[in-house]
């Protein structure tokens, strides 16, 4: 048992960690120091948030299942209004088109 703070007080990031050193610290051994650790384990990371499918979402990686989630549940403006007030709603739409209007011209004045 770990300290309180520690990883090793919570079970979801124990099996987290179990999981990390099953496929990747374990089976890679030996390391030959804490750069090569490091780098792999930004890999895993990667892999594990990116690539991994997951069969509880429909064998997809978990970022495909929330850019799908979030494309099918975009806030309207009636949600906007309701949740955040009318003037941060017409202040956010000022701001996009302004961007979008300098975006189109100065891909005019490149032509």
């Amino acid at each position: 048992m770990g300290t309180v703070g520690d990883a090793l007080d919570n079970a979801l990031m124990e099996s987290q960690l179990g999981l990390y050193k099953t496929e990747l610290i374990k089976p890679r051994r030996p390391w030959h120091g804490p750069p090569d650790v490091a780098l792999a384990t930004a890999e895993w990371v990667d892999w594990f948030d990116n690539q991994r499918l997951h069969t509880a979402i429909g064998t997809i990686p978990r970022h495909e299942h929330e850019t799908d989630y979030y494309a099918r549940h975009q806030p309207t403006r009636r949600t906007l209004r309701r949740s955040c007030g009318t003037r941060i709603w017409t202040s956010m739409a000022s701001a996009c088109a302004a961007a979008t209007s300098a975006t189109e011209s100065s891909r005019s004045s490149t032509r």
